[in-house]
């Protein structure tokens, strides 16, 4: 990466990357705790792993230039969907992703699993490929993630390029943010990286918010990938609770580069545009300044054609967008005013 070709960061926009297959058109997904990246010589990298039926990936939202390998467990199994909550929390579920133990019944302590401490033989596993004549950057990590029932659930990550077979080549993540901004971490630590030597506790699911969390791959820098080249990565889950029926859940889990490429229209982004819920069903709202004559609101899908528009009344700080009629997917949200550009990515579902 020391050849990077960096651009001035008013020439950048640092929301999204989502691409579509066959598109060059891509949009990078930003505010993931990572200064922003200028685009480099290597290629910017989309893979997106729903868990909401199977294993595999999105082969429509995955970048051209690489390839993918279906989830897969080391010493965990998908939940046998009869012990607790079988509805809510069945090994698949829109709502949750997969829910996953050491043993189908949800059981973590030993001899069955780990019980409140990770261990390197408890995990589930991500890979990604590039693709022949390809490099490839990956620099950031995003996924939902809860644990059922339990206060004590813990999250570890690491990463390799050599498939875990040399422990000199295992890297940890270098930080990130979780559902309330800092990552919570394990006591008596007073702060958390998230790697496995520097774990995170996550939270209980029942009645719980949103859990979306994001951290980084070494630091800025990200792992530069060259042809056929594999990033492997590992998520090592524990929970310190005695009894069956807790779960690990886990679900839309995404590997990418947060360099921003957006066809020729680049945007002066300087700060995020408040949008919530996020991901969102039927309707945003969306915040923004106090809206001047002519100012519009765009919504971009992740190939970069414009999706709808809007002209927020004048004076008025808040919008609502209606997403009835809109496919599931990732978008760009653009507030423009004449003089500053504010946008966020979302995630409709």
């Amino acid at each position: 990466m020391k050849k990077n070709l960096l651009l001035p960061l008013t020439n950048k926009l640092s929301d999204m990357l989502s691409p579509v297959a066959k598109t060059t058109v891509l949009i990078a997904i930003c505010g993931l705790c990572l200064p922003e990246q200028a685009a480099a010589q290597s290629t910017p990298a989309f893979v997106w792993w729903p868990l909401k039926r199977t294993e595999q990936d999105s082969a429509s939202q995955r970048s051209a230039n690489v390839t993918a390998s279906p989830g897969s467990f080391g010493s965990m199994v998908l939940s046998d969907g009869v012990t607790a909550m079988s509805t809510a929390y069945a090994p698949y579920s829109s709502r949750y992703g997969q829910a996953f133990a050491p043993a189908a019944n949800g059981l973590w302590t030993a001899p069955t699993g780990p019980g409140g401490t990770i261990a390197r033989q408890y995990y589930k596993q991500f890979s990604i490929t590039a693709a022949a004549g390809s490099t490839v950057r990956v620099d950031s990590l995003l996924l939902w993630t809860a644990v059922y029932n339990s206060a004590n659930g813990r999250l570890g990550i690491s990463y390799s390029t050599n498939a875990f077979t040399a422990s000199s080549e295992i890297k940890e993540v270098t930080g990130g943010k979780g559902p309330s901004g800092a990552l919570a971490p394990v006591s008596p630590a007073t702060s958390a990286t998230g790697g496995f030597d520097s774990p995170i506790v996550i939270n209980n699911q029942s009645g719980g918010p949103a859990q979306n969390y994001r951290f980084a791959l070494n630091g800025s820098t990200g792992v530069t990938l060259t042809s056929g080249q594999t990033l492997t990565v590992r998520l090592y889950y524990a929970v310190g609770t005695n009894t069956a029926g807790r779960y690990a859940l886990l679900k839309d889990v995404i590997l990418k580069s947060q360099q921003t490429v957006l066809g020729t229209r680049i945007a002066k982004a300087k700060e995020l545009l408040n949008v919530y819920p996020n991901p969102a069903q039927d309707l945003l709202k969306i915040a923004h300044p106090a809206a001047k004559p002519g100012s519009t609101i765009t919504l971009y899908a992740a190939n970069g054609i414009k999706v709808t528009s809007r002209v927020p009344a004048t004076n008025t700080v808040s919008t609502d967008l209606g997403l009835n009629s809109l496919a599931n997917g990732i978008y760009l949200v653009e507030y423009f005013d004449g003089q500053q550009r504010i946008t966020s990515k979302i995630v409709k579902r």
